[in-house]
């Protein structure tokens, strides 16, 4: 029987409930994704803003495989290119997880409860919103993970050809759409061993497992280069990754993160605990689940798989092997939450126990949430305020200008500022990628010049020659407020012989704009 298929049609009338969900999320999302563009979200508009012939190089200088940016690539040549439509892939994978994991907990557990608790919680959860509203990869990654891992289980189960075949295929087109999903393996590793320790007698476990990885392994082959390549620039990202000690259990976004999980998994857990303990499964066996032992035999394997890959990560990062304890990451793995959710809740002995679960969670999730969005959405019709660089708003408000001043951009892209980079003729032109995307400058008007004023060797010669000709420029900054003064009075140093001055500072969030003007040369 199709997976799934007797359960959902006992209760289709369930389905009108999911749908309303769905659309609720929908809304949400598209609320989030006509906001500006945010610096790593402006690399794939820069991608796919020339032509389908400049996808692979220009995704590989920003250390991605080209897989994912071919399809937004489609998405922009069939619906025009604005901020909606660079996202509509992440918006449609971030919503569709909503209906898919109603559909594979409640076919593991036949619950209506738990289907809603999986469901409920992908909808909701700001991680799963604020990925599916970026112009990245990540939520076709959350989606493609919770296939993967259903698949997977399902060869565990059934060995049949068709689910290693789509296991070895799933896993391959994540690792083409973001390198770092290889951990994933790790976890399959774990559960195919725990697997196999739990049979009677051998079942040939092993030998599939070890076959389909190494079929895997050689349709990975053709990425080792660039694989190889990123390595060899893996301390740029410590830039952002610090190396993890206890002390960052600490700290605010881990807490708040792991709160959230906490709201999600402990209500399911707690009355599954509960009911359990007080044996109130025998009071009610006409309500109790079919097959708990197979119940609890996924979610250990769920567990596993979710928790190995976040051990070796921290361990790779620990060892400065290289650092990947990082969420983005591990959005595969963090995928699992709402099924683990789900799970807890179908574990319940009874109806009315499940039914406390979902209700509870679902109760505690809104109580935690609802009110931040609330107030958000109420601020500026937003419900995350976790994006706050308008480029958008900075690049209109330089073309608005009737001037022909060169146009000097400061990313703080870690390719530029990274302490062993080379700025130059090759990095430039990546380092333009805010102004050369979705939001292009002007350039019938103003001349485009990278710079990196952190750096001393930043501010290449043309772009000097430019500013002294004109007798000022525009700056664009990707930099607080208060770093702008700084960066502010290094510029009116290069250029001290002329009396250099801002006219104007204009703040667009995280973005800052200042008009340099110089004084004019003697006669």
């Amino acid at each position: 029987m199709p997976v799934g298929c007797a359960w959902r049609r006992e209760y289709a009338a369930d389905w009108l409930l999911v749908v309303l969900l769905t659309l609720a999320a929908l809304a949400m999302r598209r609320a989030q994704a006509w906001e500006s563009l945010w610096l790593d979200e402006l690399h794939t508009s820069w991608v796919v803003a020339d032509g389908a012939e400049a996808v692979p190089s220009r995704a590989m200088i920003g250390n991605q495989p080209p897989t994912y940016f071919y399809l937004v690539w489609a998405t922009v040549q069939t619906l025009g290119a604005s901020e909606w439509t660079l996202r509509f892939p992440s918006v449609l994978a971030g919503t569709a997880l909503i209906p898919l994991s109603f559909v594979l907990i409640g076919h593991a557990t036949r619950s209506r409860a738990a289907a809603w608790t999986a469901a409920f919680v992908a909808a909701i959860d700001r991680d799963f919103l604020f990925y599916a509203t970026e112009a990245r990869v990540y939520a076709l990654v959350q989606l493609l993970a919770v296939v993967r891992f259903w698949v997977f289980w399902q060869s565990l189960q059934t060995p049949q050809t068709r689910w290693r075949a789509a296991y070895i295929a799933l896993a391959a087109v994540m690792f083409y759409c973001h390198y770092t999903t290889a951990l994933l393996w790790i976890g399959e590793a774990a559960c195919a061993a725990v697997w196999m320790l739990r049979q009677p007698e051998p079942d040939g476990t092993a030998k599939r497992f070890l076959t389909d990885s190494a079929l895997l392994f050689v349709s990975c082959l053709p990425a080792t280069a660039h694989v190889l390549e990123i390595y060899g620039r893996r301390d740029n990202w410590a830039l952002f990754i610090p190396r993890p000690t206890l002390e960052h259990l600490a700290r605010p976004a881990f807490l708040q993160r792991s709160g959230l999980l906490a709201c999600y998994l402990a209500p399911a857990a707690f009355c599954g605990g509960a009911a359990w303990l007080r044996r109130v499964h025998g009071a009610e066996k006409q309500n109790a689940l079919p097959n708990v032992s197979r119940l609890r035999l996924l979610l250990m394997i769920l567990l596993i798989w979710t928790a190995a890959p976040v051990a070796t990560a921290w361990l790779l990062s620990v060892g400065d092997v290289v650092r990947v304890f990082f969420y983005r990451f591990l959005i595969g793995a963090a995928a699992a939450v709402p099924l683990l959710a789900g799970l807890l809740c179908g574990l319940a002995p009874t109806r009315t126990w499940r039914g406390t679960a979902a209700v509870s969670t679902t109760l505690v999730a809104l109580l935690a949430l609802g009110p931040r969005y609330a107030s958000q959405f109420h601020a500026d019709g937003r419900f995350l305020s976790d994006r706050h660089e308008n480029w958008r708003g900075a690049v209109a408000y330089v073309n608005e200008h009737d001037d022909a001043l060169p146009v000097l951009v400061d990313a703080g892209l870690i390719e530029a500022n990274h302490p062993s980079a080379t700025f130059d003729a090759t990095v430039q032109p990546y380092c333009l990628l805010p102004v050369a995307g979705l939001y292009a400058i002007d350039t019938a008007r103003h001349s485009r010049f990278a710079v990196a004023l952190r750096r001393s060797d930043g501010f290449p010669p043309e772009a000097r020659r430019a500013v002294a000709e004109q007798g000022g420029a525009w700056l664009l900054l990707r930099a607080r407020p208060s770093s702008a003064a700084r960066v502010a009075d290094s510029v009116r140093r290069k250029f001290a012989d002329r009396a250099a001055r801002i006219a104007d500072t204009t703040s667009f969030g995280g973005v800052q704009v200042l008009r340099i003007e110089l004084a004019p040369l003697p006669r």
